[in-house]
């Protein structure tokens, strides 16, 4: 096998580098889940998920500064619901107004679930094929509804301290997904295109997917008949599952 890239290939950036260097010296663009060794990058524990989820939650607020985006039907409801909920307060006192007030605040919250579901839908062009593949080759359901229900169920049982817990069933090949998903954002803000972004994925994580050389062509030509993300087992010890040999 090929080594990996550890890196975005400058011509996939072209003409954008300049441009990105920018943001990253300005904090625009997350870097802290970045793994610091080469070693670590091919390791998952309960510490990645948290900063794979982080970077994930601050890019979702640079690209959806509105948050999820709702039907007309959604945002008319919730302002109903906030409206009832107003009156409630103004007829209450003490520690029941106090509460009334904290519970009216998840009113039109954007929970974890509903920005994954968001956002695997709108970057699926970008992400789908390895998704695909990823969750196919474990006798896994690829869906972004199951998938953001999943991760958010781990990340609240991870803050509740079972951080000596392994991943539950398929959230660490969630968390492979939400990798691929923070990298695709983070190029699309910056302006690189979606055939280049599904190149530099494909090779920072050494996929090994044959992908259409033309922009706009969001059909994959071929696969590897191997794609070397996590073994083909999804229970056990994370830090037994690697990305890639």
């Amino acid at each position: 096998m090929p080594p990996l890239h550890q890196h975005f290939r400058r011509d996939l950036l072209d003409p954008y580098e300049i441009k990105m260097f920018g943001a990253i010296a300005d904090g625009e663009i997350y870097l802290r889940h970045i793994p610091e060794t080469y070693e670590k990058g091919h390791t998952l524990d309960a510490s990645d998920f948290v900063l794979t989820s982080a970077a994930f939650e601050w890019e979702f607020d640079q690209a959806y500064p509105s948050g999820v985006v709702k039907s007309e039907a959604r945002v008319a409801a919730e302002q109903r619901a906030s409206a009832q909920m107003d009156e409630c307060i103004n007829q209450s006192s003490g520690k029941a107004k106090k509460i009334l007030k904290y519970a009216k605040k998840s009113i039109g919250f954007s929970n974890l679930e509903s920005k994954i579901i968001q956002a695997g839908r709108d970057f699926h062009e970008m992400i789908g094929v390895f998704g695909e593949g990823l969750y196919k080759r474990n006798d896994e359901e690829f869906s972004y509804e199951v998938i953001g229900s999943r991760l958010a169920e781990q990340r609240n049982d991870f803050a509740h301290g079972n951080i000596d817990k392994d991943f539950k069933g398929a959230a660490i090949l969630d968390l492979l997904l939400l990798r691929y998903l923070v990298y695709a954002m983070q190029l699309k803000r910056i302006g690189v295109s979606a055939a280049n972004t599904r190149r530099a994925i494909n090779e920072l994580f050494g996929l090994m997917y044959y992908l259409p050389a033309e922009d706009g062509d969001t059909e994959t030509v071929a696969k590897n008949t191997e794609i070397s993300e996590p073994n083909n087992e999804t229970e056990g010890n994370a830090d037994e599952i690697v990305e890639a040999e």
